[in-house]
């Protein structure tokens, strides 16, 4: 007879690998898919161990250099789907118009430093009229201060962290 497995040992998981978005285990997958909300630190790990703010805890052991995306799925060693959501997390934003020269200076600049940066389009409704870049990186007073510097106005916010996978990674 098995024994019966404690409430603790319920809300474990241990996640062994990365599934492709055209993976057909994610399509035909039958049960709720769970959602793992990591700042990009963690997403950064390939062997970790995270408690959720419900009280699940999480191994990761993945294989090495893997950088967990937001929307990306895993799976577990019992078979459980679970999806990655980037984190809220301290950030600074700049916006920038689309193709001026600032715009470029502070991508040279930062990209200089080696900083992960995420470069969007702003979806703010307010600046509809003129459309705006917005860089994103997780703060730091020197980088804020070198912007300023440049001419920049960057701002301190609370968002979701997903920087440019780089060069070599497409």
């Amino acid at each position: 007879m098995k024994p019966t497995p404690t409430a603790e040992a319920l809300h474990q998981h241990t996640l062994i690998e990365k599934l492709s978005p055209n993976d057909p285990r994610i399509k035909h997958y039958a049960g709720p898919i769970h959602l793992i909300e990591l700042p990009f630190h963690l997403r950064q790990k390939s062997r970790f161990k995270h408690t959720s703010s419900d009280q699940h805890i999480f191994h990761f052991f993945l294989e090495r250099g893997t950088t967990l995306l937001c929307g990306e799925h895993l799976i577990s060693e019992t078979g459980l789907l679970f999806k990655i959501i980037a984190a809220p997390e301290a950030v600074t934003c700049v916006r920038l118009p689309q193709g001026t020269l600032l715009f470029a200076r502070c991508c040279y600049h930062l990209g200089n430093r080696h900083v992960p940066l995420e470069i969007t389009t702003d979806t703010n409704e307010e600046n509809s009229s003129a459309p705006m870049h917005c860089l994103r990186f997780q703060e730091d007073n020197v980088l804020t201060d070198m912007l300023v510097t440049l001419g920049a106005e960057p701002a301190n916010e609370f968002a979701p962290f997903q920087p440019e996978k780089g060069a070599y990674a497409h």
